[in-house]
């Protein structure tokens, strides 16, 4: 299977097998939850199992509830880190 890459603003086209695509659609991707808890693994969860902070306090990004949405922190907390 081809598929395209974007490597330094630049397209490029690469060849992927179909058993390398499965092994890379199978591995989950690294939360912040995760993240988090690798450089403080004594971290205090809540009764949720998120940090008791706010994700957007940490990481600089955009938190729904500032925004007048509703949403729980472990929405924020559990999803995937752009890499």
């Amino acid at each position: 299977m081809k598929c395209k890459l974007l490597i330094d603003n630049q397209e490029l086209e690469a060849e992927i097998t179909d058993e390398e695509l499965k092994k890379l659609k199978s591995q989950p991707k690294k939360t912040y939850k995760d993240d988090f808890l690798e450089k403080f693994p004594k971290a205090t969860l809540t009764a949720h199992g998120v940090p008791e902070s706010c994700v957007a306090q940490i990481y600089g990004i955009i938190c729904p509830l500032s925004a007048g949405g509703v949403v729980y922190c472990s929405e924020c907390w559990n999803k995937a880190m752009e890499e």
